[in-house]
């Protein structure tokens, strides 16, 4: 008489005679020793823990990697741009901010972001008070600039020569940053009013600033502004895009 068995190995059935029963048999499929148990006994044997891993489907994505390479490459490109800027002295185009002042009396292209500060009084001027100075710099430039002003008093103004406060900015900012000046010129006028333009150097630095001295209307002012940095051009496009920018309003 035959009995019915099932493999503890693979788990299939087979046949054999009742005297093997209990001993090691040889099963017909997987061909593994194994002892034979009637099949109602059977509990397949579990896979050992080291028994390698199915492995996981993968999902195609076949437009990832042109993606990815064209990202890198506009990325690198990005880099590239803004380092040469970086170090040649220029600006790169998405630095540039439009500045207005709060109280609406001047604008300017400046090179960055703006923080605000206090002008204290120059005591070497005849006739400038207090004003504010609105300073830009950015990460992506070596190039920074400002704009502000000096109120002026409004007493001693006609019996004040114009060159005189515009030389004692002049005078102020040598003595301030410790820069040697290159060229001014007094040549230009803006709005009909008097202006000192001087070029600055130190070292490798370059910076170019203009002074103007307004009299008319509600707030008489001595504005002032510049740009420059490391192997900045003060004859360049960016110091013409800060001073040609500049514009105020003496009405306000």
């Amino acid at each position: 008489m035959f009995a019915q068995v099932a493999c503890g190995k693979c788990g299939k059935p087979f046949q054999v005679p009742e005297a093997q029963l209990g001993q090691s048999v040889v099963c017909s499929w997987c061909r593994e020793s194994v002892t034979a148990v009637p099949l109602s006994g059977i509990v397949p044997e579990a896979l050992p823990d080291d028994s390698p891993a199915l492995p996981r489907p993968r999902l195609k994505r076949p437009w990832l990697a042109p993606v990815l390479v064209t990202l890198l490459s506009g990325l690198a490109l990005v880099v590239a741009y803004v380092g040469s800027a970086y170090y040649r002295g220029g600006v790169p185009g998405f630095v540039w901010q439009r500045f207005e002042a709060p109280d609406g009396t001047c604008r300017v292209d400046l090179p960055g972001r703006v923080t605000e500060e206090e002008l204290p009084a120059d005591p070497k001027s005849p006739i400038t008070l207090s004003g504010k100075k609105f300073t830009a710099s950015s990460t992506f430039t070596r190039v920074g600039g400002f704009v502000g002003w000096y109120d002026l008093d409004p007493r001693p103004i006609q019996m004040t020569r114009p060159e005189d406060v515009l030389a004692a900015e002049r005078e102020r900012r040598k003595a301030e940053t410790g820069w040697a000046v290159e060229t001014e010129s007094t040549s230009a006028r803006v709005g009909g009013f008097d202006l000192l333009e001087v070029q600055f150097a130190d070292g490798s630095a370059k910076y170019v600033e203009r002074y103007v001295f307004v009299t008319k209307g509600p707030h008489k002012r001595l504005y002032v502004l510049g740009v420059g940095g490391g192997h900045f051009d003060p004859a360049g496009e960016d110091a013409k895009r800060v001073l040609n920018s500049f514009w105020f309003d003496e009405t306000k």
